[in-house]
């Protein structure tokens, strides 16, 4: 990937050269001397040292940018000096100045202390000078380059801070969400649960019908290929379908199983409404209540409360519908003989398109493994 320093070449160009210092190494007094001049009409700012050992000294005692060495030095020569300042201070430009046109020497000091440049004696001061300047430059990208990267990485590490702060934030709140989950969802099976038993309360035979419902419900709800919301819904108004019941009297039951009509029939035709009323406004009931609300509907738009027609009429209560209209042809009554499932199965299978939803009545009868009559012709 190509770099793009945060200095522009004109800032380059325009360097303060003041600002940086360079140590200047060379145990021969008259070539520091011919270098500081040199360097001083160029406006550096320039320290010296005639040997490695007081180079050594005044690094450890000064910040230096750049530093400038002869190779042939008594005791400690340029290439060793060099190799301890890369070791020691590694941002330091390093440039190497030689009196012999000696290969091995000029690439044991490259290797040994990476520098920048050499040059050979005598110099050009020009070309020096310009090396000089080249090697700052290039200090300062580098500068700018460690500089930027370690934002980078600080930018990083803060954006890492707050993904990790986020993700924990996220389980919190989901656990939380969880957690809130788990409390409705009791409270539902809880709400469920507490109507069935006001149910059984009321009348032990009424939710033994209302089970009955609901299992044969869920049976034709699974075999339409429902979803498990669907599926389940359909479940919970067939347990809770005769809700509405908890509020008839006695005397008013007990009409209505005699075929009594009248003010009691009335009341038996609003029981419908009433359940769906009394779900309604609780969490995740609308759709059970329609369904109950609806379950004594006609698919030719004759039954109650609403007169509702075909597929005005929720899937859930057409199941429901039929699903009820079974199980009540199949209670013995005096003087009418008690039909067996295959037979109610069939009854209800005659009212197809008329009372009874067709595609309703076609999962009773698969439910059931039971063959339709065919038509007389």
């Amino acid at each position: 990937m190509e770099y793009h320093p945060l200095i522009s070449q004109e800032h380059l160009d325009n360097l303060d050269i003041s600002s940086f210092k360079i140590l200047c190494v060379d145990d021969e007094p008259n070539i520091l001397s011919a270098m500081r001049r040199m360097f001083m009409l160029s406006g550096f700012n320039i320290e010296e040292a005639t040997s490695g050992a007081q180079a050594l000294q005044k690094l450890e005692q000064q910040e230096f940018h750049l530093i400038l060495s002869d190779m042939q030095m008594p005791e400690m020569n340029g290439a060793e000096l060099l190799a301890q300042v890369r070791q020691r201070w590694p941002k330091v430009m390093r440039l190497m100045l030689t009196g012999t046109a000696d290969l091995k020497t000029a690439i044991s000091a490259i290797n040994e202390g990476e520098i920048y440049r050499y040059l050979t004696k005598p110099w050009n001061d020009e070309e020096l000078v310009s090396t000089v300047k080249s090697a700052l430059e290039r200090f300062v990208l580098i500068r700018e380059r460690d500089n930027l990267l370690e934002l980078t990485k600080q930018q990083n590490q803060s954006l890492a801070d707050m993904v990790n702060t986020l993700e924990e934030k996220v389980k919190e709140r989901t656990a939380e969400l969880s957690n809130s989950y788990e409390e409705l969802r009791g409270s539902y099976i809880a709400s469920v649960k507490a109507y069935s038993t006001l149910i059984g309360l009321r009348d032990r035979a009424l939710l033994a019908h209302s089970k009955s419902v609901a299992d044969l419900a869920l049976r034709m709800a699974k075999v339409a290929n429902l979803s498990q919301n669907d599926t389940q819904d359909i479940y919970i108004a067939g347990l809770l379908h005769d809700i509405g019941k908890i509020g008839l009297s006695d005397e008013t039951l007990s009409n209505l199983s005699k075929g009594v009509g009248g003010y009691s029939k009335k009341l038996y035709e609003a029981h419908a409404k009433a359940g769906q009323d009394c779900l309604a406004g609780l969490y995740q009931m609308e759709r059970i209540a329609f369904y109950i609300g609806t379950h004594h509907e006609r698919f030719n738009g004759t039954g109650f409360p609403d007169r509702l027609k075909g597929d005005a009429i929720p899937l859930g209560g057409r199941i429901l519908a039929v699903v009820e209209a079974f199980e009540e042809v199949q209670i013995k009554k005096k003087d009418v003989e008690q039909l067996s499932p295959r037979e109610a199965a069939l009854l209800i299978n005659e009212y197809s398109g008329t009372a009874f939803c067709p595609e309703a009545c076609q999962y009773l009868l698969k439910v059931l493994g039971v063959v339709a009559r065919k038509p007389n012709l």
